[in-house]
């Protein structure tokens, strides 16, 4: 899947941190996150730069399906007890 990024910012490589994603902006209309559009004119009605990112189908979850997000909860809940043990 390609999707798109659009930024004010200028970077090579995307790395999240903390302050990439307290931005008041976003805070205030989409809430905390940083945001991929499918759509390249909407990605760059957020920034001057734009990324295109190549996302493996491997890793995009549906989660407007309900048994899609009950499975990724479960997933997780087990993950995190195998790894406390």
């Amino acid at each position: 899947m390609i999707a798109y990024h659009g930024s004010n910012s200028c970077f090579k490589n995307l790395r999240i941190h903390k302050s990439l994603v307290k931005s008041s902006a976003t805070a205030l209309n989409e809430g905390l996150g940083i945001y991929f559009s499918l759509d390249r004119d909407v990605a760059s009605s957020y920034g001057k730069y734009m990324y295109t990112l190549e996302i493996n189908d491997n890793y995009i979850k549906d989660f407007r399906v309900l048994a899609v997000c009950k499975k990724y909860v479960a997933d997780l809940i087990r993950y995190i007890y195998t790894r406390k043990s």
